[in-house]
């Protein structure tokens, strides 16, 4: 029976997503997307520094292979979304067993995650990659199995966006107060996770301050960006921002 309501909750979420997909015109950070997505490869995943490379990686090939319009550029966050209602029904299981439906049902109906699984930005992937890498860290803690699932795991977070530091940061600090099993494997999938970003992390710096509409000092940038994001885009958006958009 739970298998069966998880599928119709599955099926919901498509159709919530797929419904509409190409209703709207794509706006300016979708359009850059798709237009870093028609380069060459390399070109591709070094087209800009301010987001990690793997959304847009994937998207070359979507877009290589289907082309660019609205819906074709919306499928994988779409797909993505759909994927987060599983996702989170098993890792509520895992924190409270009778809550995996209701969290499933939730994720499947959220306007708010529906409306970024139809967006040709990384934030679905990215909340997809959270729930799985926050459930691998749990499975991990209880079982001791699974490191390199983990470390795999989080390793595409941090690729899909630099907030990935704090979920992994969230880990850690469970992790330091809860459990501190298998230190030496979990130091080494820790700095085995760091040796992967590092080539990133450094190319990034290297060009941090050639992008031209970023001012901002690294220290002040973190703290700009969640008061951004509580307290909403357009009330700490640059005027010239606005303006473009």
């Amino acid at each position: 029976v739970r298998r069966g309501m998880l599928f119709l909750l599955v099926v919901s979420a498509a159709i919530f997503r797929f419904a509409t997909l190409s209703r709207q015109p794509l706006w300016l950070d979708e359009a850059v997307d798709a237009s870093f997505a028609t380069l060459s490869f390399w070109n591709c995943v070094f087209a800009e520094h301010v987001h990690p490379p793997l959304y847009r990686t994937l998207l070359h090939f979507v877009v290589l292979g289907f082309g660019n319009s609205a819906a074709a550029l919306r499928f994988l966050p779409a797909v993505f979304g759909i994927l987060a209602v599983p996702s989170i029904a098993i890792l509520a299981r895992r924190l409270y067993p009778q809550a995996g439906l209701t969290a499933a049902a939730l994720v499947a109906t959220s306007p708010f995650l529906i409306f970024f699984s139809q967006e040709n930005r990384d934030y679905s992937l990215f909340i997809l990659l959270a729930l799985l890498s926050t459930w691998a860290f749990l499975r991990l803690r209880e079982t001791g199995r699974g490191l390199a699932l983990y470390s795999g795991l989080s390793i595409l977070l941090l690729y899909t966006h630099y907030l990935a530091a704090f979920i992994l940061l969230a880990h850690e600090v469970v992790y330091w107060r809860h459990s501190r099993q298998g230190l030496r494997d979990w130091m080494l999938a820790r700095a085995t996770i760091l040796a992967a970003f590092a080539p990133w992390s450094f190319w990034m710096a290297s060009h941090y301050w050639s992008e031209s509409r970023i001012f901002i000092s690294p220290v002040t940038l973190v703290p700009a960006a969640l008061l951004r994001f509580f307290l909403g885009y357009g009330l700490l958006a640059p005027g010239s921002t606005r303006q473009a958009e």
